[in-house]
């Protein structure tokens, strides 16, 4: 299948409103604008179930953010040849994501 750069850049944003949308109906805890990106990353990634039922949103819902931004480094994993394996730049993504997700969350002491 072929389509132009209009309609790539339009699935795109429906893709995406899914995610957000899904983030929306699923995040109670109060969050930040970084984790806000991070989450709907994420989701695009691994799709708006497996997100809405994850053991991150279960541990932010539950106040507890840091273990929320460990859980990003869950996803790392694919099947290869029957085994599950951490894909490195699937692991590198994942941990871009839990670095945005904590930006701006304990600013240094000066």
């Amino acid at each position: 299948m072929t389509i132009d750069a209009v309609t790539a850049e339009r699935y795109l944003g429906e893709d995406l409103a899914a995610c957000e949308a899904a983030v929306n109906d699923a995040v109670k805890a109060p969050i930040t604008d970084n984790q806000f990106g991070a989450m709907v990353s994420l989701c695009y990634n691994i799709g708006a179930l497996n997100y809405t039922g994850s053991t991150l949103v279960k541990r932010l819902n539950a106040g507890a953010t840091q273990a929320a931004a460990d859980a990003f480094l869950d996803w790392s994993k694919a099947t290869v040849n029957g085994q599950r394996v951490v894909l490195p730049r699937l692991l590198t993504r994942r941990q871009q994501e839990r670095a945005l997700f904590l930006e701006g969350l304990n600013p240094p002491r000066v």
